[in-house]
């Protein structure tokens, strides 16, 4: 008794910094990810990722098909699977649902990726789940014969994930993909109520592939035989593989309807009505399937719209002409751009719904840091307004530009912070910003403060970004910027963010707006910075 007793006491201690202890060496290092990408062919998955995964889930203490029992909703997607799933989760929650949702990566503490009623888990919590979690894999270590006898950093998170849900019994899931959909960790569920696919575009291609083709096939890989798939509008050889996979395995495959224009969202952009029109489509699909209700039927699109992306676009963003509103999408302002989305097979529309009270509250009361958010800076910052998004596609880098123009002041100076990771192509992704006028513009790490900084910072440790003491990431920015601008005027380039803000912060002028983007963990480390409460 008394060992028990001992054993019962000593677990109790554990904290959420021992177990962001004990999570951190499971991070992969930058040198071993780099020879691995190295040794890999481009478009090359982990193909024994899922076998893997099962193992892990079953020493935790689950089959597949116990998750059942959350009834999930799966989201992946390139751009805006994120908000997507947190528009289903405030659309379940305001529908009467204990609600879970599982996200990828955190901004400011790892508690953030797994929340309960529209809440990080807290610490308290989050240690106890973990724990129990940690103690049955070490447990089990021994026994491994084949494989790593313990999960990396992001699989270990996705059992977490589900042994919280699981002792919490959440009645509605929702669970957004790490990367891709095929081979994801999140992909050993077996029967979701729905599946939805977001925008695609061109990220990752080193694991996808470097097409839509290859790429849209492996988001298709989190369909099931039977279970509706909502996806939003996509360029037509996306498409094409989405609607060739559902075909294959018989999973229903319908293009999200537009919202009425006049909705309000609480997520801010014109690009999030198309997140939102999925998120819809997604929870209209939940209750009707979780109520028994006959489902229905969805709409004609020969006969209820016009078989064109550019002639549906102006009404997935609320907008009166095409080029406007393929602008405000991140998406092609010319014909000669618009031409991947011509030629589609279009799947039909979901139904229309009608609209509750829950239904306008849910879409309206969506919240999710670090995406088109504003911050307005306090103390030797005051006068600084802060425009974060976490953008890292060029389609999102289209739309958050126009969203900054639409929000920042006319009067304030204008000012740029930004940082790119996974060795995407900076030229590439500064071409949208490249085009406005910028009073300052700052290339700087995704370190919240600088190397001579002594304090805690277990959450944003990341092993799998190398800390260049040279900045020479940063640097090549800085040159790709000045070779696009034809300039180098008040451009520069730090160590952290921290001084990039103190940077922009003392400049002349009372009013400034500043847009920070090109990376979430760029933007979870400015809200650390700015003492931002984690939400």
């Amino acid at each position: 008794m008394a060992s028990t007793t001992t054993a019962t006491a000593a677990a109790a201690t554990r904290t959420y910094h021992d177990a962001i202890a004990c999570l951190n060496t499971l991070q992969t290092n930058a040198a071993t990810l780099a020879e691995v990408r190295t040794r890999s062919p481009a478009g090359t998955p982990n193909t024994a990722a899922l076998s893997e995964m099962r193992g892990f889930v079953a020493r935790a203490g689950y089959a597949p098909d116990d998750l059942n029992v959350l009834n999930l909703v799966h989201v992946t997607g390139t751009k805006g699977k994120g908000s997507t799933a947190a528009f289903t989760e405030s659309l379940l929650r305001h529908a009467g649902e204990k609600t879970g949702l599982y996200t990828s990566p955190h901004l400011m503490e790892v508690r953030e990726r797994i929340r309960i009623g529209g809440k990080p888990l807290a610490r308290e919590a989050f240690a106890e789940y973990f724990f129990e979690v940690w103690d049955r894999l070490e447990a089990t270590r021994d026994g491994v014969v084949e494989g790593p006898k313990m999960p990396n950093y992001f699989r270990f998170l996705t059992c977490l994930a589900f042994h919280v849900f699981m002792r919490e019994k959440t009645t509605a899931t929702i669970l957004e993909v790490g990367i891709g959909g095929l081979y994801d960790s999140t992909n050993i569920i077996t029967r979701p109520v729905a599946t939805g696919i977001t925008s695609l575009g061109y990220d990752h291609v080193a694991i996808l592939g470097n097409t839509l083709s290859s790429i849209g096939r492996q988001k298709a890989g989190i369909m099931k035989p039977g279970v509706p798939c909502i996806t939003a509008p996509q360029p037509a050889e996306g498409l094409a593989a989405l609607s060739g996979y559902a075909s294959e395995i018989g999973a229903p495959l319908a293009l999200a309807a537009p919202l009425p224009p006049s909705i309000p969202l609480g997520l801010h952009g014109a690009h999030q009505r198309l997140n939102a029109a999925v998120a819809l489509g997604l929870a209209d699909v939940f209750l009707t399937r979780r109520l028994e209700l006959s489902p229905r039927p969805a709409a004609d699109l020969a006969s209820s719209a016009p078989p064109s992306y550019a002639a549906l676009l102006p009404a997935y963003l609320g907008k009166s002409g095409a080029r406007a509103a393929a602008e405000d999408a991140g998406g092609a302002a010319t014909p000669d751009e618009l031409a991947p989305f011509s030629g589609n097979t279009l799947p039909p529309l979901t139904a229309s719904v009608t609209l509750t009270p829950a239904h306008l509250a849910g879409l309206a009361g969506t919240s999710w840091p670090g995406r088109a958010q504003t911050v307005t800076g306090t103390g030797n910052r005051a006068g600084c307004v802060f425009r974060v998004d976490g953008a890292h596609t060029v389609e999102s880098q289209r739309a958050i530009v126009r969203w900054f123009a639409e929000t920042a002041s006319a009067s304030a100076s204008r000012h740029l912070v930004f940082n790119l990771t996974h060795a995407r192509d900076a030229a590439a992704l500064l071409a949208p910003v490249a085009g406005q006028k910028w009073a300052s513009v700052t290339f700087c790490t995704n370190d919240p403060w600088p190397a001579s900084y002594a304090g805690p910072a277990g959450d944003t440790v990341n092993h799998n970004q190398a800390r260049s003491d040279e900045l020479a990431p940063q640097m090549a920015m800085r040159d790709a910027w000045v070779t696009m601008t034809g300039s180098g005027d008040g451009v520069a380039v730090v160590g952290s963010v921290a001084e990039a803000v103190d940077r922009v912060a003392g400049y002349d002028g009372e009013e400034k707006e500043v847009l920070v983007t090109g990376s979430l963990y760029l933007a979870g480390a400015l809200l650390q910075v700015l003492e931002c409460p984690v939400a």
